[in-house]
């Protein structure tokens, strides 16, 4: 569920209405490493909600690459010309080799391929993962889950987000990510060993008054 207000919403019915219209959207928008505003106008082609955050999906250009733009950093937002939309384009197939959202059209797909614990494998096996290509138990116990993707990145979160119980067994370049981000996460929470105790683990001692 987004973090909504009225224009929020006032955003939302513009875009919907130029999806409807084929009409060409015109707006600030706001970078999320940097906050710069740069002014953009893009045939958009489809609302697209990840994890309950709403984007805008088009392209800049006719001849352009599409891109995603993050509905809660559009700013100014107007409806422009009628334009043709490209019969060619569309978000499902863009995101047909995508765990998510990131996608690299022009990149070798890569096969993923991987081991999630016994625990786990119930939570796994109960729903069809984006871009996953097959899906079955492995000698060791484990759920054994291949993947084809353009950009690996958004599988490594999702194997971190284990904690543990699983792990990429190929290939090696994205078990390298998932490692590096497991040193950061440690690198990150040290101070948590040097901690006597825990909140839940204090003792008290009254003594007497």
């Amino acid at each position: 569920m987004p973090r909504a207000d009225k224009a929020f919403y006032a955003r939302l019915n513009d875009v919907e209405r130029a999806l409807r219209e084929h009409r060409m959207l015109h707006f600030s928008y706001r970078k999320t490493k940097d906050a710069k505003k740069s002014e953009r106008v893009i045939e958009p082609y489809a609302l697209h909600d990840h994890l309950g955050r709403f984007y805008i999906w088009g392209r800049e250009t006719s001849k352009g690459p599409t891109k995603f733009f993050a509905l809660d950093l559009v700013d100014n937002l107007s409806l422009g010309d009628e334009f043709d939309p490209d019969p060619r384009i569309s978000v499902e197939d863009a995101l047909a080799h995508s765990f998510g959202m990131f996608s690299q059209p022009n990149s070798k797909l890569q096969r993923v391929i991987v081991e999630v614990d016994p625990g786990c494998a119930a939570y796994v096996r109960a729903r069809k993962w984006p871009a996953e290509v097959s899906l079955a138990p492995s000698p060791n116990g484990c759920l054994r889950v291949e993947f084809e993707v353009s950009d690996p990145q958004e599988l490594v979160f999702w194997v971190l987000s284990f904690a543990g119980s699983a792990r990429i067994i190929q290939p090696a370049s994205a078990a390298e990510m998932v490692r590096k981000s497991a040193v950061e996460i440690e690198s990150r929470h040290e101070w948590a060993a040097a901690a006597a105790q825990g909140d839940a683990m204090l003792r008290f001692d009254w003594g007497e008054g």
